[in-house]
């Protein structure tokens, strides 16, 4: 591992790019996408949910973006940019990401946009349920959905 990549002065230079594009493409050059290829095993291609160590590294991840937005809410909080799809095959230029562009929840919970998600720390009705307790989850919740690592979006 390229030690120069992850150590605390590399990652408050990515910190200080004051830029939503710049920043971006920086988190994922280093401490996000790069750190995948380096830890191997089932951290290497992207889906990897079977390896523990990416639940850590996820999470390190986004709150790195978190204490990004904080810095100047008024404007990161909302800010959003990019392409709606990583790859196009076809020569064509992928469609452009949008606040206005709607994800779909696929019966889990009532299709949103993405202007409807920006606000995470608003969101204190997205569970991250990783096993039991389902008990605690309260009346109006399908536990037939809640198996492990389902995201349920409940009361949105």
């Amino acid at each position: 591992m390229l030690s120069e990549n992850y150590n605390k002065e590399a990652v408050a230079k990515i910190q200080g790019v004051k830029d939503y594009d710049n920043y971006c493409q920086k988190l994922e050059a280093s401490p996000h996408g790069a750190i995948h290829s380096a830890i191997g095993g089932e951290m290497v291609p992207k889906p990897s949910p079977n390896d523990p160590i990416l639940f850590v590294h996820q999470t390190q991840i986004y709150r790195l973006w978190s204490l990004w937005q904080q810095e100047v809410p008024e404007t990161r909080i909302m800010e959003f940019a990019g392409y709606r799809t990583q790859d196009q095959f076809d020569g064509t230029k992928p469609p452009a990401a949008s606040l206005d562009v709607t994800l779909l929840m696929n019966g889990f919970a009532d299709d949103l946009k993405v202007r409807d998600m920006m606000k995470h720390s608003e969101l204190a009705s997205l569970l991250l349920i990783l096993g039991t307790g389902l008990e605690s989850l309260g009346e109006g919740v399908d536990r037939r959905l809640c198996s492990p690592a389902v995201l349920v979006l409940a009361g949105i």
